[in-house]
């Protein structure tokens, strides 16, 4: 089971200590668990920027990092979630510069990977929406099938479901629209 994160980096200074983190020795075997695509690991956060440059729309933005979290009781090696989070890119990023670290110093094997906010193909922005981040998670749950570990079961019950389905049960109940909200904050 792998959990998926997005988040934005929206600063110079903190892509640079973000990279730095992600690439700690202490964390990757010594770098051995570490990748990059079409930029470098040393110098990504320049190789980003003259990217960045090319935009076709400039914006705040200037990476983004996704989270990727496998089960601990998925028996998975830091190769192996490293090879994963590759194919994750190259299904979901293929023309984004990227770098990619597997960390293992937790219970949980997980990787981080900082993507640069501007695609080298036709220099538009990175889609950030929430139809990026489910996109990301619907090919991370694809590939840990693929690769015989477990995955997240989205749950159709979810907290709209359950509002919807308290709001439905109380105005099933109510004669006025007095009652309804006295219900409600009950």
């Amino acid at each position: 089971m792998a959990y998926v994160k997005l988040s934005q980096i929206k600063s110079e200074g903190y892509l640079k200590r973000a990279i730095n983190y992600i690439l700690n020795p202490q964390k990757t075997e010594n770098g051995m668990n570490t990748a990059s695509y079409m930029c470098s690991t040393e110098n990504a956060d320049l190789e980003f920027n003259e990217i960045r440059k090319q935009a076709v729309k400039k914006g705040k933005v200037i990476a983004h990092e996704i989270y990727q979290s496998f089960s601990p009781e998925d028996d998975i090696t830091p190769q192996k979630a490293l090879e994963i989070g590759q194919e994750l890119m190259r299904r979901t990023f293929p023309d984004f510069q990227y770098v990619i670290a597997t960390h293992n110093d937790k219970e949980h094997i997980h990787n981080h990977i900082i993507i640069c906010a501007v695609n080298f193909n036709d220099f538009h922005m990175f889609p950030n929406k929430l139809a990026t981040l489910e996109k990301v998670r619907q090919a991370s749950n694809e590939l840990c099938k693929e690769y015989g570990y477990s995955v997240i079961t989205p749950n159709p019950k979810g907290h709209r479901e359950k509002l919807k389905a308290v709001i439905d049960d109380i105005i099933g109940n109510c004669d006025t629209y007095n009652d309804f909200f006295k219900e409600l904050k009950k």
